[in-house]
């Protein structure tokens, strides 16, 4: 299970990935990856895969398991 929250009102566009427990607060750009990403203030919300700091994004190189089929849940 993913685990994703999306809020109210967001546009998740074409061919976007969003890793999972990812909270996902603004629209997302087409075929863009989104991850998780904590903030000083604790808080979790997914930011654009480009826009993360190249050293955390390498620590999850390598644990990163297999894509999985998602399905929407009204």
């Amino acid at each position: 299970m993913a685990d994703v929250t999306i809020n109210q009102g967001v546009t998740i566009a074409e061919g976007c990935m969003i890793g999972a427990k990812a909270l996902v607060v603004e629209d997302t750009e087409p075929h863009g990856m989104y991850l998780n990403m904590a903030s000083p203030g604790g808080a979790v919300r997914a930011r654009r895969y480009k826009d993360l700091p190249v050293g955390k994004v390498d620590a999850h190189v390598g644990r990163v398991p297999a894509p999985v089929q998602l399905s929407v849940v009204n």
